[in-house]
């Protein structure tokens, strides 16, 4: 890291705000705007209903340019013995649509297949994942259904990581007819034909154990 960029790290400050029944403070590190991250909070923090922690740390940076995302939850934070979300995306506009088919190993802890289409569904995927790890975290001991097998203790890659991809569809639902321009061409391909959907995922799938 060079001189400057450290110094615009330390200079920048956590700004906090409350969302739904949880006030976030957010220390933005990323190329992404405050904005852009506020509006990805606003959308995958309200729907778990979080109680446990009136007080939360979030912190985006951005991650390896090969990589699409990955994040980190601690139950206990750096100060104010609050939870921390580190949430790391892919900012590069150019690096999208994405396609990621975790391997044998990872698909076994529970990481899922996913296509995300551009920067913002990278960000949505993170946070969303790491913010269902806090849920999961506060419903432990107590019944949480039956949805894809997860025990009441278990904290589990599975749940968090179909929770995220709901979440992604979600904001496609929301944002794709207001902000046309802002997708891919081939977005409307991709949301309105499954089939086509279906076959990239199984080429992908075709290409990586080749």
């Amino acid at each position: 890291m060079t001189l400057a960029k450290a110094k615009r790290k330390h200079t920048r400050k956590r700004r906090t705000k409350k969302v739904s029944s949880v006030r976030v403070s957010l220390l933005n590190l990323s190329s992404y705007t405050d904005d852009e991250v506020w509006q990805v909070v606003r959308h995958v923090v309200p729907p778990l209903k979080l109680k446990r922690h009136p007080y939360m740390e979030l912190t985006v940076t951005g991650c390896t340019p090969t990589w699409h995302n990955h994040g980190t939850y601690y139950e206990e934070g750096a100060t104010r013995d609050a939870p921390l979300v580190v949430a790391r995306a892919n900012h590069r506009e150019s690096f999208y649509p994405h396609s990621h088919i975790p391997s044998e190993k990872v698909s076994k802890v529970g990481y899922q297949p996913k296509l995300l289409l551009d920067r913002m569904e990278s960000l949505v995927d993170t946070m969303a994942h790491e913010f269902k790890h806090a849920w999961q975290y506060e419903k432990r001991g107590k019944k949480r259904g039956r949805l894809h097998g997860v025990r009441r203790n278990a904290i589990s890659e599975k749940e968090a990581d179909a929770h995220a991809k709901m979440s992604v569809r979600q904001w496609r639902r929301l944002y794709y007819n207001n902000h046309k321009e802002a997708y891919p061409p081939l977005y409307f391909l991709l949301i309105s034909n499954s089939r086509l959907l279906n076959r990239l995922r199984f080429v992908s799938r075709l290409t990586k154990t080749k």
